[in-house]
């Protein structure tokens, strides 16, 4: 799926299932989701809110509880992608090589994607993952294509 290629940047999260408490990523997040041609996918998904708990000095020096803190708003992982299509349905599957969460490593993950345009925009909605070890994310990410 060639629309794929690029770099996207988060514009929104909607958590469509209720069955999680707040949003660890805030009511304002930020990330961006890259796919190469190579099929290579890495994503990260930043609570930008979390930026005032350490507004300025040296990350390695920083409390343990501030970086935790910090961290529970932060999720990223990076792996190989397929896409492939499931009846009508456009999935994408990354075998995950790299992540803060240790637990995903070494797993499949699996989204839809819905791709269209809004005048001159073009928006990606990666719907909710399914993961080998049995965890599932509700939320639905929507993306602008940056680069």
């Amino acid at each position: 799926m060639k629309g794929l290629l690029g770099i996207w940047k988060l514009i929104s999260i909607q958590d469509t299932d209720g069955w999680r408490g707040p949003s660890p990523y805030g009511p304002h997040p930020d990330g961006r989701i890259i796919f190469t041609p190579q099929g290579y996918m890495n994503a990260l998904v930043t609570n930008t809110d979390n930026y005032a708990l350490f507004p300025k000095g040296i990350w390695s020096q920083a409390a343990n509880q501030t970086r935790a803190d910090i961290s529970r708003g932060v999720l990223t992982y990076q792996g190989k992608y397929t896409v492939y299509q499931d009846m009508n349905d456009t999935r994408v599957r990354i075998s995950v090589e790299v992540a803060l969460d240790p637990s995903w490593i070494g797993i499949n993950t699996t989204r839809g994607v819905d791709m269209w345009k809004e005048g001159e925009r073009e928006l990606l909605m990666l719907t909710p993952i399914y993961a080998e070890n049995n965890t599932r994310s509700g939320s639905h990410l929507t993306w602008e294509k940056y680069l």
